[in-house]
């Protein structure tokens, strides 16, 4: 018989082995934590990550999610930037310096993903939109509905880990 297997029909056999192989593959898709950066992980600057500073917490917060092998990614809204209140140079430095600190007592982040437009530029990628996570999941291969975002109260969070399918957790 052409085209069968001992077994069995090809067809069927090749439906069962895709079957295997995106059971495989979801199994493989990583879980992530994303974390909002002011008023979750530090303070005050709320309003502008150039006063940002980590809770004494926030360190070993992020090396125990490290440790995990969970993904540790920053989601974060930054329209002063686009204000022109600081340039993207400005908030890169700042960037630079909060790896630093992580780095210094053990920890990372994977990835940052900011949004720096004003609301009325009517960019997708504002939190509580889902674009930054989607973007992340894509480019790490993430299983959002088996991940979690930790952020303040804020409604922008909330509404963000409804949109995404994500676990929540709030600080």
């Amino acid at each position: 018989m052409s085209g069968q297997s001992e077994e069995g029909c090809s067809v069927c056999d090749e439906r069962e082995l895709v079957a295997n192989m995106r059971q495989v593959a979801d199994v493989t898709k990583r879980c992530a934590i994303f974390l909002d950066l002011q008023a979750t992980l530090g303070g005050p600057g709320l309003g502008d990550v150039r006063e940002f500073g980590f809770y004494p917490f926030a360190f070993e917060a992020v090396r125990l999610i490290n440790v995990s092998g969970l993904l540790a990614i920053v989601v974060t809204n930054q329209r002063r930037s686009r204000r022109g209140m600081f340039s993207c140079e400005e908030y890169e430095a700042c960037m630079s310096e909060i790896e630093g600190q992580l780095r210094r007592r053990g920890a990372y982040f994977d990835a940052f993903y900011c949004r720096p437009h004003e609301d009325a530029d009517g960019c997708d990628w504002k939190k509580p939109r889902p674009s930054l996570i989607e973007r992340a999941a894509r480019e790490f291969n993430i299983d959002v509905q088996r991940s979690y975002v930790v952020g303040d109260m804020g409604s922008a969070d909330m509404v963000l880990t409804a949109a995404v399918g994500a676990k929540r957790s709030w600080c």
